[in-house]
């Protein structure tokens, strides 16, 4: 400033500051919405200079930032429960110091609505053997975990089970396909289900069960006889005949894999070559579903190295003479025209069968140095002997060493 008369002059400088305009902007966009059903609202500050300024920023609500980029705002009452309605969110701007001060506002008003629950859930797992173990991812957004409930609908239509868990694991222990129905509302009461039909297939077990006979056999030829009587759609086969050997490959007394188990035979029979007990298991599957089911007999068969003899009491001949239609030892279950004993456990060492048969005057009638010969009924000029009780002895020797002498009366039959 420059003032002056005729005689004088005088002149006055100051400093003047001129800031940018202060130019208040931002946006408001919703976020992402999470599990907890109350309403967001984001904020981006689009003011130029935007960090040269001051900040005040009113929600609408009573609640204010101070932020240059105050982010997110989640609108609630003091109850801690959501809150709607129309909202004004005013930005003011400020910049001061001690030349003065200068201010801005902008402001938007926008509408905070609900946000409806969008229900869905998967499983880890649709199919499988029961029970089938199964476990729930809730995919839901914008549900109040408080109001979760699950229900588990067995193929009749009746509920089997509910839970409130949010994410459930649940066991099916029934087959049958299985609907499941996931129910959740947001906190002001809306609410929506999501239903999925015969959703989880459950498939029954098949039913191992099996007999064996004899419960003792003795060696070298002691045979095990199954029965097989599995049910339930059991279709394929695994037996192991010698659990404890199976299990360890390397166990004294295992002579051939063969002994151990048979895969796929409906009934096989086992000719065992060690002695002792023997755990015997029958693996049953379903070839279609895969489900297994399985049985365990403990201590099913005695495999004794010891021997056995066992003596019919009678026998008929053949009237066509010895040996005249083939015929069938008494020992081997055939047409009974033949007196041999059944004898188990025999030594295979010459001199262990020795077999004598006598009449009643104790003359000597038969004898037989071989398990397969019997008696036929005739003398050894080829004559059909009178019916009558006739005396036999028995001198056998067995695998484990021992020997035994059997005396006893057999009744011939015409």
């Amino acid at each position: 400033y420059i003032g002056s008369n005729e005689s004088c002059e005088e002149e006055v400088i100051s400093e003047v500051l001129v800031l940018p305009a202060i130019e208040p902007s931002f946006t408001i966009g919703d976020n992402p919405v999470d599990v907890i059903a109350f309403p967001h609202v984001s904020v981006t500050n689009t003011s130029s200079n935007k960090d040269s300024w001051t900040y005040l920023w009113e929600w609408g609500d009573g609640e204010t930032s101070t932020e240059v980029n105050p982010g997110s705002h989640t609108y609630k009452n003091e109850a801690g429960k959501p809150t709607y309605g129309i909202f004004e969110i005013v930005q003011h701007i400020t910049y001061e110091d001690e030349n003065g001060k200068c201010e801005e506002s902008n402001s938007i008003i926008f509408n905070v609505d609900p946000v409806f629950p969008e229900v869905n859930f998967e499983a880890d797992i649709l199919e499988g053997c029961r029970a089938l173990a199964v476990n729930f991812t809730n995919l839901s957004v914008a549900v109040d975990p408080a109001t979760v409930m699950w229900e588990f609908i067995a193929p009749n239509g009746i509920v089997e089970a509910t839970t409130q868990d949010y994410n459930p694991s649940f066991t099916f222990h029934n087959a049958g396909r299985y609907t499941v129905r996931l129910t959740a509302g947001n906190s002001v009461g809306v609410t929506e289900s999501e239903t999925k039909e015969a959703y989880i297939d459950v498939s029954d077990l098949p039913v191992a069960s099996f007999t064996v006979r004899p419960k003792i056999v003795f060696l070298p030829d002691g045979v095990v006889f199954t029965q097989n009587l599995s049910s339930n759609g059991a279709d394929d086969y695994f037996w192991i005949f010698n659990v404890n050997d199976y299990n360890d490959p390397t166990a004294d007394g295992v002579q051939d894999e063969s002994d151990l188990f048979y895969d796929g035979q409906y009934e096989p029979d086992i000719l065992y070559r060690v002695e002792g007990w023997k755990d015997i298991m029958l693996i049953a599957t379903n070839s279609e579903s895969g489900c297994v089911d399985s049985l365990l007999i403990e201590k099913a068969v005695l495999v004794d190295d010891g021997g056995n003899a066992k003596v019919p009491n009678a026998f008929t001949p053949n009237k066509n003479g010895p040996g005249g239609s083939g015929g069938g030892g008494s020992g081997s279950g055939g047409f009974n025209e033949e007196f041999l004993p059944f004898v188990q456990g025999l030594s295979t060492d010459p001199g262990s069968f020795h077999m004598l048969v006598y009449d009643r005057w104790g003359n000597l009638i038969f004898e037989s140095w071989d398990r397969d010969v019997g008696w036929d009924g005739y003398n050894e000029n080829g004559k059909l002997l009178p019916l009558g009780v006739y005396v036999y002895k028995l001198d056998l020797r067995f695998n484990d060493g021992t020997s035994g002498v059997r005396i006893g009366d057999v009744t011939l039959i015409r």
